[in-house]
Formats: structure tokens, C-alpha cells, sequence
């Protein structure tokens, strides 16, 4: 979910954000500054940025917390990386 176009807090809880985050799973999040204060403590931070060749992208993924730990791990696990 994308928090870009939010003009604060408000909005994203007019939308039922809260609701959406509260539930189990992974919850990819665009933009959480704009909704900090509905947001649950993050677990894995997900940065994606150019790669210097231009056509590719690099990803970083660091562990926030215990449970972002095992996410991390099992991700590297997946990807035999």
C-alpha cells in the first residue's frame, strides 16, 4: 500500500488503513512517513534503488527487528543467495 498522495494521518484512516495493517502477513508500505502514526513498528525495511549499470536494481533488506531477522533469513535462504 502507498501512503504518497495522503495529506496527513487523517486520510489514512478515513481509508481503513489500520484495519488493513492490523491483519496478519507482509505489508509492503510506500511512503510510511506520510502515515507513521498508523503504522505498526516495522519489521523489515526494504530499500530499492539504481544499480550504477542502469538497467538493474539493487535491493537491501534490513532487519528492524526479531521477526525482521527471520524474514531476512528466509529470503536469503529462498534466493540461495
Amino acid at each position: 500500500m502507498g501512503f504518497r498522495r495522503l495529506d496527513g494521518p487523517n486520510e489514512g484512516e478515513d481509508a481503513g488503513f489500520r484495519e488493513v495493517v492490523a491483519g496478519a502477513g507482509l505489508k509492503p508500505v510506500g511512503w510510511p512517513g506520510k502515515a507513521a502514526a498508523l503504522l505498526p513498528p516495522c519489521d523489515l525495511r526494504v530499500s530499492i534503488a539504481p544499480h550504477e549499470d542502469g538497467d538493474l536494481r539493487e535491493a537491501c533488506f534490513e532487519a528492524m527487528s526479531a521477526t525482521g531477522r527471520e524474514l531476512r533469513t528466509a529470503r536469503v535462504a529462498d534466493i540461495g543467495a
